[in-house]
């Protein structure tokens, strides 16, 4: 019993060092800087009220931020983007910064929301 859990937890390991050793393939943050390019949201409810946040990615590395709830937009923001590692660094027009990791794909997280690529 004591060798199942150690074969188990030896694959487990082996799992994990293949999936943080990832730079993100061939469509990844890691490798092509502009694969983040595009438009990006993400939609809300709570109650009633529901929202939309939109991040508009451009390849000369800027990038806007529109928050809409109820359909009306309440705030946009101008931002710089980088990447280097699958790190994105964003900074807004306030000098507020913000970090994700992007591994390629179809979606990310920023400040605990999934974002799904549009386009």
């Amino acid at each position: 019993m004591k060798q199942l859990f150690m074969i188990l937890g030896l694959m487990a390991a082996i799992c994990f060092v293949f999936i943080g050793c990832s730079d993100g393939g061939s469509g990844g943050g890691g490798g092509n800087n502009n694969a983040i390019v595009g438009t990006w949201e993400h939609t809300w409810q709570s109650g009633e009220e529901r929202g939309l946040e939109i991040l508009i990615f451009n390849s000369d590395k800027t990038g806007i931020s529109n928050s809409y709830e109820d359909d009306i937009l309440y705030n946009a923001l101008e931002f710089t983007w980088s990447i280097e590692n699958g790190i994105v660094s964003m900074l807004n027009e306030y000098g507020d910064y913000s970090h994700f990791t992007y591994n390629g794909g179809n979606t990310f997280i920023w400040q605990d929301a999934k974002f799904t690529r549009v386009n």
